[in-house]
């Protein structure tokens, strides 16, 4: 019973990690897209 639980724990762990990555990921080419824009509105 506990080695199950433990792999449950396991798998959870890291598909919460999979899902942080692709947070980061998205929340990073907001990032560059927003100063993309921002360098071009400056420059026109």
């Amino acid at each position: 019973m506990e080695h199950s639980s433990c792999d449950l724990y396991a798998n959870s762990d890291k598909s919460y990690n999979w899902n942080v990555d692709w947070l980061e990921l998205g929340i990073a080419l907001d990032l560059l897209e927003i100063r993309y824009f921002l360098e071009t509105a400056a420059v026109g």
